[in-house]
């Protein structure tokens, strides 16, 4: 587990983040969202020692980080890093031999990760007549291109089509599998809760809110959908939930209480014929569009 413990800090007059804390679980990918000026890259910086805490730690396992420790970690920064007139698979060797791994391992790896990100045929390419779409499959290739512990990675949806975006997930889910967490930071909300396990909410510097993606989601309780052959104004009288819209024939209420729940049905059972009753799951930017 990697986990950010009470980490603030500051530039100048200007509070970045202001105890900060949260963790990304072995197996799972954990979601760092917010505003632009969050501070999700600040923290992720912290994470990998790029840039020092005022106050706070960074632990992995129950072990606090030092500057050798973070060897074997993946990093996507959010300023691009690669090398535009060098080939593509000689990159990925490079960029994994430059963490330890040896020649063989490296190649291999190479190999694997540009056929996981069809890209297989681009191996001797140069990045530069890549479309933007094959180059951040590259970037992002790179940062696993040494079979990284920890997975930290800033923007990786920037510029990846929705093919690009499936693949590049599809790998990422099947690495954390193997007991990696993986952090990403990304102001993308409808992404990051399509591919995320756990969601981090940063605004202006402080943990707004956290937990598993769907527990986010039914933060101010589930969420039902109801449609009638005649009218739901009936439904605010109804004790104990919340109407979120209502048409005439059409509504969509919220409640902690199942009970609750099943009293709007049995009501709307004996009022005319339901056309649909269901659960809804809210967008995470609907449910926290006060700091998106």
């Amino acid at each position: 587990m990697l986990e950010v413990k009470s980490v603030s800090k500051s530039l100048g007059d200007r509070t970045i983040l202001d105890e900060v804390s949260f963790s990304a679980d072995a197996g799972r990918i954990t979601g760092l969202v917010g505003a632009r000026g969050a501070g999700k890259t600040t923290a992720l910086r912290i994470v990998l020692g790029l840039m020092d805490a005022d106050d706070g730690s960074v632990e992995l396992d129950g072990e606090e980080l030092e500057g050798g420790d973070r060897q074997n970690f993946g990093y996507l920064p959010e300023e691009r890093g690669l090398y535009p007139s060098m080939p593509v698979g000689e990159q990925l060797v490079y960029f994994a031999r430059l963490h330890g791994m040896s020649l063989g391992a490296a190649e291999k790896n190479a190999i694997t990760l540009l056929e996981r990100f069809d890209i297989s045929d681009r191996a001797y390419s140069l990045l530069e007549q890549l479309t933007a779409s094959e180059a951040q499959r590259v970037q992002i290739a790179a940062a696993l291109a040494h079979d990284p512990d920890v997975v930290v990675l800033d923007e990786p949806f920037r510029d990846l089509d929705d093919e690009g975006i499936q693949l590049v997930f599809k790998f990422l889910a099947d690495h954390a599998a193997s007991g990696v967490p993986i952090l990403i930071a990304s102001d993308r909300w409808d992404q990051v809760e399509k591919f995320a396990d756990d969601v981090v909410v940063l605004s202006r510097g402080k943990v707004h809110d956290s937990g598993s993606t769907d527990a986010l989601r039914n933060r101010d309780g589930q969420q039902f959908e109801l449609e009638l052959s005649s009218d739901t104004g009936w439904i605010h009288d109804i004790e104990g939930i919340e109407v979120l819209e209502q048409a005439e024939r059409r509504a969509i209420f919220s409640t902690n209480e199942k009970t609750k729940a099943q009293d709007v049905l049995r009501r709307a059972v004996e009022t005319g014929d339901v056309r649909k009753f269901s659960s809804v799951s809210p967008a995470l930017a609907e449910v926290f569009r006060e700091v998106v």
